[in-house]
């Protein structure tokens, strides 16, 4: 999962839709749109049917989430002897970034960080989905707030259900693990992507393209995260001196610490401490 995109990621519930066996029988099975105007997340509880985005057909069935974003050509067909029951989110969405204290903006019309179509074999996703249609359709106070928080839950869910796949243990993925750990173990010596990729006997390029791909952030990018974390712990909690504590996170150079802390957090270390 790119987790700094959903770091960023910031939605706008539109609508939640619940098909089943009636609507599809009102409008004979079939559900077509020359070009989609929303983003969608959908997850299908029950029955059988076949998605069809761009012309790449996909068999559907229990436990399939499956997303689309505007502009697609969708074509979704429910079994008549299996129908379909599924709910979605509708949204909007944009990235939120921050540099330092500031933050900027974007719009994005891209999918989320997950494939178009896959399975899961967890049926309580059901209830979470349930969960948020019945918020969206209580319209009680704040509901289209609790429909975001209930939208980033399922999203979590995903992530976590996706790691404990068994296509999850496979090597790329070990070797992220591995080397997320060896950061936190390591974090106070002088590492580097080279030295993180002879750990792994990978080269360094194919390392760096691997992490990126499976967290969103480049190895060293990660690294500076975890030493600006334990930066930001021994300010609050000890009376270590700037360069002391440039040391203890594996940094020689105070004024190099200094720069990268103020760029990572907003404001300089001895303002936070004091914050």
């Amino acid at each position: 999962m790119d987790y700094e995109f959903l770091e960023g990621f910031t939605p706008r519930i539109l609508h939640m839709n619940h098909r089943e066996q009636t609507y599809w029988e009102e409008f004979q099975y079939t559900l077509f749109r020359e070009s989609t105007v929303m983003h969608l997340l959908a997850y299908v509880y029950t029955g059988e049917g076949t998605l069809e985005l761009e012309h790449k057909k996909t068999a559907i069935s229990e436990g399939t989430v499956f997303q689309h974003k505007p502009g697609q050509r969708l074509l979704l067909t429910s079994s008549p002897d299996r129908p379909l029951g599924h709910y979605s989110f509708s949204y909007q969405y944009g990235l939120v970034r921050w540099e330092g204290s500031q933050s900027l903006w974007t719009d994005k019309t891209g999918i989320l960080p997950l494939p178009e179509t896959f399975r899961v074999t967890d049926r309580s996703m059901k209830d979470d989905f349930e969960h948020a249609f019945k918020l969206w359709t209580a319209k009680n106070k704040g509901y289209e707030w609790r429909v975001k928080l209930a939208m980033l839950d399922i999203l979590s869910k995903l992530d976590v259900l996706r790691d404990s796949d068994p296509a999850s243990n496979s090597a790329p993925y070990k070797y992220v693990e591995e080397a997320i750990g060896l950061m936190k173990a390591n974090y106070a010596a002088a590492i580097s992507r080279e030295w993180l990729a002879k750990q792994l006997s990978l080269s360094p390029g194919y390392f760096s393209i691997l992490f990126k791909r499976h967290t969103g952030y480049t190895p060293i990018e990660y690294l500076q995260k975890i030493r600006m974390d334990e930066a930001k712990k021994l300010l609050k909690t000890t009376r270590l001196a700037i360069n002391e504590i440039a040391r203890e996170v594996g940094l020689l150079d105070p004024f190099y610490f200094t720069r990268l802390f103020t760029a990572h957090v907003g404001i300089p270390p001895r303002e936070f401490r004091n914050g």
